[in-house]
Parts: structure tokens; C-alpha cells; sequence
């Protein structure tokens, strides 16, 4: 991640220059690491200060600037009418990988697909299956982590306290995933304590978010594996940039950073039952490993950032599920269950929106 780093500062340099100026081109980023380069994807004419910018870019730094037909709001509506008109055909669909058109995940095959879906925008189809929600650090105590392992109280469901989080009243609170929710039961406890974590007071469908409150909650997150005692202050937060290399934190997986790399962003997919979530990017580490699978639900993506000389964590987003037409049986962590070779995440800034929070820093 070290290599990747004045990339990502340059990134977020762009995304700063758009919200300062109130620009609207931006349609999206994408870093290589290996090729050390930054291509930057803009609708519409290119202001002056977009150029300056490019001409200070990280020394050695390969840094274009693509021009594309859709603006960012015209290709986010055509996939909101994509996945609404085509329902259950329809799993998922996002932005494509050079930002030209809209990428689309199917239940039927290809070429049916192309018979019945029209758009006035590029499509590329491809199959999909429906995703499975990935619904612990085991022992956490108050003031509770990010990371930790959280259970209803009759242990039916196991589910990732993701992090902590300020509430607008200034109380304290815990965001884990909605669909970890169990109908008649509203609190969760603090894995094998048996103590209670929080109490659910909030539900965000949209993101598949939900918030907890109502004990002490620390700024700490859990890092290492699935049974370590670490943890690291989170700093702060921002959304994930597309090819960047990041860590999932799930309390079943632990901490995993090897090869976790943002294959798409900005998606919407369907969960089933009319759940409709939006804001995705999704993850994948190549063909044996998962980063994350069940009992991983509503935990973190993380990368890190140096404060005062030592590690803090940056959210990134909430793992909400996996890919169930790329799953592996062999798993980080804890062992007997599925994990994803491709997994989903809402993004932090969605999040932090839908449910009035900030992450704890």
C-alpha cells in the first residue's frame, strides 16, 4: 500500500478540487499501481484547474485525463431504471470499467439479454447470480471496537460491528449491516460476552446499513486475525478509489490485505425480497482465497494512514455480501464456511448520509 499511497493523495486531491469549485464532470478514477499512473474519467469540458492540477502531479506519476459521453448523474439514473424495469433479471449494474457505459450483471443468459434489455447507453452483460449475504473477535469488552463479533442473544445470527461512528446529538453508536437485522430482535451482544453491544435504532435499506447505540463505544478497530487481541485508532474516512489495494475486516476472516483489490465502484445491486442497495464497490483477491464471507456482514473495509509516527485505519465502506457464482470453501479465518472470491461493499460515504453518522475519529 506504501507504493500506491501518492496516488491515492492525488486522488483525493481531484475529488477535493471538485467539491471546492462545485464542479460536476467527474465521473470517476482509476489508480494503477504497478504502472504507477492515475487516469482520471471527465464529462464535459475540463476547467483550468483540473489541468493545473495534473501538471503537479506525484513525480513520476503517469496522470490522463479521458474524456466520457455520460456524466456521472446520467449513468447512475439508467442504472436506477435498469435494475427497477428489469427486476429480477437485472442483479446488478454500475458503472463499467472505463466509465463509457454501464456494466450489467444477469440471472439469464447473454444473449437473451440483449434480445429484451435496450438502453441508449453501452451495455455490457455478463451472468450473475444472486449475492449471498455474508450474515464474529469473539470476546470484546466496553468500550466496544470496530470489528469486533456481535450475535442476537439466542445466537441464531452472527454478524461484524463494522466501526464506530458520532451520531448528530453527539451520543456514540455502531454501524454493522441491515440485513444482519432478525425480525423481534433489536439487540445485539458482544459475541461469547454475552453482553449487550448495542441496541438497533436505525435501518438504512438503500445502504444495507444499520446503526447501534446505547453502550460505550471506542475509536479502536480490531486488525490481525480473526482471534487477535490488536487494534489500531481509526483516522478517518473516504470513499475507495477503483484499482487501489485494500484490507476487509471481517471478525469470522480477520483482517485481510493480500491482493484485495477495487475491481468496480458506484453499482447497485439487488439482495432479493425488494432489497435494493446502492452506492456498492466490490472487492476480489484472485482464485482461491476470499477475503470475507459469512459471519463477515457489516464489517469494514480499511487501508491505512500514518499519525504521529504509528498506523491508523481510513474507512472505507461495510462488507454487505459475496459473490455466490465465485465462492470458496477454503477460507481466511475461521474455517467451514463460504467465503467470496468477489465481495460487496457500501460505500462510507453512503452510509455516513443514509444514516446521519460520521466515523468515531
Amino acid at each position: 500500500m506504501v507504493k500506491q499511497q501518492p496516488l491515492v493523495d492525488f486522488v483525493q486531491r481531484v475529488r477535493d478540487l471538485v467539491v471546492a469549485e462545485k464542479l460536476d464532470g467527474l465521473v470517476g478514477t482509476r489508480i494503477d499501481v504497478d504502472g504507477f499512473s492515475v487516469t482520471v474519467y471527465w464529462h464535459g469540458q475540463q476547467p483550468a484547474a483540473l489541468g493545473d492540477l495534473v501538471d503537479r502531479a506525484p513525480e513520476g506519476a503517469r496522470v490522463s485525463v479521458d474524456s466520457v459521453p455520460f456524466s456521472a448523474t446520467q449513468l447512475d439514473r439508467e442504472a436506477e431504471r435498469l435494475i427497477a424495469e428489469y427486476r429480477g433479471t437485472v442483479l446488478r449494474v454500475g458503472r463499467n470499467d472505463d466509465f463509457t457505459g454501464l456494466d450489467v450483471g444477469i440471472s439469464t443468459g447473454v444473449a437473451a439479454a440483449e434480445t429484451v434489455i435496450r438502453s441508449a447507453m453501452p451495455l455490457t452483460f455478463r451472468p450473475a447470480a444472486p449475492p449471498k449475504k455474508a450474515a464474529a473477535r469473539f470476546g470484546d469488552v466496553s468500550p466496544y471496537w470496530g470489528g469486533a463479533m456481535i450475535s442476537t442473544p439466542d445466537s441464531s445470527t452472527w454478524c461484524t460491528a463494522g466501526y464506530t461512528v458520532n451520531l448528530a446529538d453527539g451520543r456514540k453508536g455502531a454501524v454493522t449491516a441491515a440485513h444482519c437485522h432478525k425480525d423481534g430482535n433489536s439487540v445485539w451482544e458482544a459475541g461469547l460476552n454475552s453482553t449487550t453491544y448495542g441496541a438497533e435504532v436505525r435501518i438504512s435499506q438503500s445502504t444495507d446499513s444499520m446503526l447501534l447505540t446505547g453502550q460505550a463505544y471506542d475509536d479502536s478497530t480490531y486488525i490481525d486475525a480473526w482471534d487477535s487481541p490488536y487494534g489500531v485508532d481509526v483516522q478517518g474516512w473516504r470513499s475507495p478509489i477503483l484499482g487501489e489495494y485494500i484490507c476487509d475486516n471481517g471478525a469470522f476472516s480477520g483482517m485481510v490485505c493480500e491482493n484485495v483489490l477495487v475491481w468496480d465502484v458506484d453499482q447497485i445491486i439487488d439482495l432479493g425480497g425488494g432489497n435494493v442497495v446502492h452506492s456498492v464497490f466490490t472487492t476480489t483477491t484472485g482464485p482461491r482465497f476470499g477475503s470475507a464471507g459469512e459471519g463477515d456482514s457489516g464489517g469494514a473495509a480499511i487501508t491505512f494512514t500514518q499519525a504521529g509516527g504509528e498506523d491508523r485505519a481510513l474507512i472505507l465502506g461495510e462488507i454487505i455480501a459475496i459473490w455466490t457464482e465465485a465462492i470458496s470453501d477454503v477460507c481466511h479465518g475461521v474455517q467451514d464456511r463460504l467465503c467470496g472470491l468477489f465481495v460487496d461493499h457500501v460505500d462510507v460515504n453512503a452510509i455516513n448520509s443514509a444514516l446521519n453518522v460520521t466515523p468515531m475519529n
